[in-house]
């Protein structure tokens, strides 16, 4: 696959019986070494500034690193429970994860990551998540 692709992640959260979706939707870079994968790319947050992820994507996990409006390092590994601090202008939220299903296909213009997993804001309850990331070349 190329270096610079178009970048579409699909975040879903159930709350109250209801998937909450957020879409985002950018250009970045793809790069891949050592049979790892990394997506970079930069997004703005309306009055929060810009926000710079790297998506590092391996065998059995994924991590997800945010510097700049939010600053943060999720960590998604198979039946391992994370923890991480979400930092955000309006201040910090702890965070907890962990994967459930993760699945990564490439094809040579196009990868698509399916991750499902628990997500727990605050130490409250968790939530059944999902997030679909594809990445297609330009």
């Amino acid at each position: 696959m190329k270096k610079e692709v178009e970048i579409k992640i699909i975040g879903r959260q159930l709350r109250d019986n209801k998937w909450d979706e957020v879409v985002t939707e950018c250009k970045g870079k793809y790069y891949k070494e050592d049979g790892i994968i990394y997506l970079f790319y930069e997004e703005a947050d309306e009055g929060a500034g810009v926000c710079k992820t790297r998506i590092t994507l391996r065998e059995k996990g994924m991590q997800v690193n945010r510097q700049g409006a939010i600053t943060t390092t999720l960590i998604y590994d198979m039946g391992v429970r994370n923890t991480a601090v979400y930092h955000t202008p309006m201040g910090n939220l702890e965070i907890g994860t962990e994967a459930k299903h993760y699945i990564v296909a490439e094809k040579e213009d196009e990868l698509t990551v399916d991750l499902g997993y628990t997500l727990s804001l605050g130490g409250d309850e968790q939530q059944e998540a999902h997030l679909r990331i594809n990445a297609k070349s330009l």
